[in-house]
């Protein structure tokens, strides 16, 4: 959010900090579980004004820097959105993660996923 929006005094925020906001979320079947936090952020607070990004890069962050609007990322993502103020949310949400490679899969990518099934 921005430096100067209202809710960058609060130390994290929650479902009802974002009532009647616009707020910037990824598209819904991106990937799979943010259409459950999608689901839950429209079933708690319908008065969320969601508008979707697609991919996550410096021009979503640009545009919702003109239009104030809010962005809802993964933490890991927080490093893109200089100079917008990044607040963690108090609701827990476990997400899908992955990455696709092409076939036939390399010796040194099959390897790693097999070491990443035993962990």
């Amino acid at each position: 959010m921005p430096a100067s929006h209202p809710l960058a005094k609060k130390k994290q925020l929650s479902l009802q900090d974002l009532a009647a906001q616009d707020l910037e979320i990824v598209a819904p079947s991106i990937a799979g579980s943010e259409d459950a936090m999608l689901s839950k952020l429209l079933n708690v607070r319908p008065a969320v004004k969601l508008h979707y990004y697609s991919v996550f890069n410096k021009a979503v962050v640009n545009q919702a820097q003109l239009t104030k609007h809010l962005l809802l990322i993964p933490e890991a993502y927080s490093e893109l959105c200089h100079p917008y103020i990044v607040k963690p949310v108090s609701w827990s949400f476990a997400t899908s993660y992955g990455f696709y490679c092409r076939k036939p899969v390399p010796k040194l990518v099959q390897e790693f996923i097999d070491l990443a099934q035993k962990s």
